[in-house]
């Protein structure tokens, strides 16, 4: 069947930007994969199937994946070890609202209500208090946020995940608890490669030399 690695494999062997990357992957539709100019889009709406076909499922991935944030923890409950709330989980969820029964499109909706619960979460992206969508879908507004040069994990993470793919370790907390590590331990080394992985237009060969 149709995986997602050929995909990977074809990123990465064309050196494409990791926030064009990711932007791509977390912006497809499941109406893109008859439009030619996207041919990678059967290949990501797989990343949507495997993280369960629905906007919770893909809250956790993509925040566990891009960001360092284990936010699936707060799904049920608040985070027993870390500062998210359950608010915090469903605001992320939100912004795929349109995520349903493997169905993968935008959403007008900005809120989402978890099954058999009377509580409606507003879209909010975290360390936020107050999320306002003004321009283009939900998930279009969440992709910039996620690649932006202002958001403190996304560069951070990726360095880290390559570090402990080359290295067997990361380099600050753990790649999936990012969120938990101190200031301290991101200055020594992370932080720095942050930048510069920002600086090089997310330029994943300029990273691993570095």
């Amino acid at each position: 069947g149709e995986t997602i690695e050929p995909w990977l494999k074809d990123q990465f062997a064309r050196n494409a930007p990791y926030n064009e990357f990711a932007k791509n992957l977390l912006t497809v539709k499941s109406t893109d994969v008859t439009d030619p100019s996207k041919p990678y889009a059967t290949s990501a709406i797989m990343f949507y199937q495997a993280s369960g076909g629905n906007a919770e499922g893909v809250a956790d991935s993509a925040t566990r994946f891009f960001l360092g944030v284990r936010l699936g923890c707060a799904k049920c409950h608040d985070h027993p070890f870390a500062e998210w709330k359950q608010k915090d989980f469903w605001g992320m969820a939100a912004f795929f609202a349109g995520v349903q029964n493997g169905n993968v499109e935008d959403s007008p909706r900005t809120t989402i209500r978890p099954q058999d619960s009377d509580v409606e979460y507003a879209a909010k992206l975290l360390w936020e208090e107050e999320t306002k969508l003004e321009n283009g879908s939900p998930r279009q507004v969440f992709a910039d946020w996620v690649v932006s040069a202002h958001n403190p994990n996304f560069s951070a993470t990726a360095v880290n995940r390559v570090w402990q793919h080359l290295c067997g370790r990361s380099l600050a907390g753990t790649v999936d608890d990012l969120d938990q590590a101190n200031a301290e331990e991101r200055a020594i080394l992370l932080d720095g490669l942050a930048e510069e992985f920002i600086e090089s237009k997310y330029d994943l060969r300029q990273l691993i030399s570095a």
